[in-house]
């Protein structure tokens, strides 16, 4: 974890928001790979999640209270859902291409 510069204090306070979301959650700013973390340092495996912004803004906040693990429910039927659509999305086209080749198959026979 030499790679992690621990930040506690950043302009729009995240760190400490965070912190209000739970009590052990840490940001650090990975200087390897550029990319600012949120760790919690309850676990064995600190990190939690990879800031996808190039800055700390509410956005992270906001991205921290989606993935907390009190809403693991919630986010599980969310992936299931999303996943249902998708698997239906699928059959769906499979269906359009098995429909066109047995049309394209009748009309070569046809002729």
């Amino acid at each position: 974890m030499s790679n992690l510069r621990w930040i506690r204090n950043d302009l729009f306070s995240i760190a400490r928001r965070l912190k209000e979301i739970d009590r052990w959650y840490r940001v650090a700013f990975n200087v390897e790979t550029e990319r600012f973390e949120v760790h919690n340092l309850r676990q064995a495996h600190t990190l939690c999640l990879v800031v996808p912004y190039e800055t700390l803004d509410a956005r992270t906040v906001d991205m921290v209270r989606k993935t907390h693990v009190s809403r693991a429910d919630e986010l599980l039927a969310e992936m299931e859902k999303h996943n249902s659509l998708l698997e239906k999305q699928k059959d769906y086209e499979v269906g359009q291409k098995v429909m066109a080749r047995v049309e394209e198959t009748l009309c070569k026979s046809n002729q």
